[in-house]
């Protein structure tokens, strides 16, 4: 299925959701996920098409990555739908695909993301989403240290693939 011949479930759906989470009061978060809803247009489409202020964007880093989206571009430019981040770490795989990596060992700029975000006022949680084939008893706590040094400091010291 295209993201053209979805966009009217996924719409009608979210609509349907929409006065429950009004009712609840609770924020519905679309993840930028995947080749139906991950590129900025497709997520700039939905929330359009929703227009509801109970929609917003959980904007996952490393998503853009896969669809050849530059991935603080696509932060500038989502930002102020933003209300909750996934962070993790990619690179270039020998394929030409990517991979996943511990955060910090990887190309994705998440210190720039990050600085984006905050100049326009995200003030909410970052979640690690680890999917590195590194140990994750090894991994997890690299990633850690690397999203605290970027959240409190900046740019991460740069980490080598054991």
């Amino acid at each position: 299925m295209t993201f053209v011949e979805g966009l009217p479930s996924i719409v009608k759906s979210l609509k349907e959701l929409v006065p429950v989470a009004e009712e609840k009061n609770v924020i519905l978060a679309l993840e930028n996920h995947g080749r139906l809803c991950g590129g900025v247009a497709h997520i700039q489409a939905i929330l359009r098409a929703v227009d509801s202020s109970q929609l917003m964007l959980c904007l996952d880093l490393g998503n853009f990555v896969p669809l050849n989206q530059d991935p603080v571009e696509a932060t500038r430019i989502l930002a102020s739908s933003v209300v909750h981040v996934h962070v993790k770490d990619m690179k270039q795989a020998a394929d030409g695909g990517c991979v996943s990596v511990p955060v910090g060992a990887g190309e994705l700029d998440v210190a720039a993301c990050v600085k984006v975000l905050k100049a326009a006022g995200y003030e909410g949680y970052y979640s690690l989403e680890y999917e590195a084939a590194e140990d994750a008893k090894i991994g997890i706590p690299r990633s850690l240290a690397a999203m605290k040094q970027i959240l409190t400091e900046g740019e991460p010291e740069t980490q080598e693939q054991p």
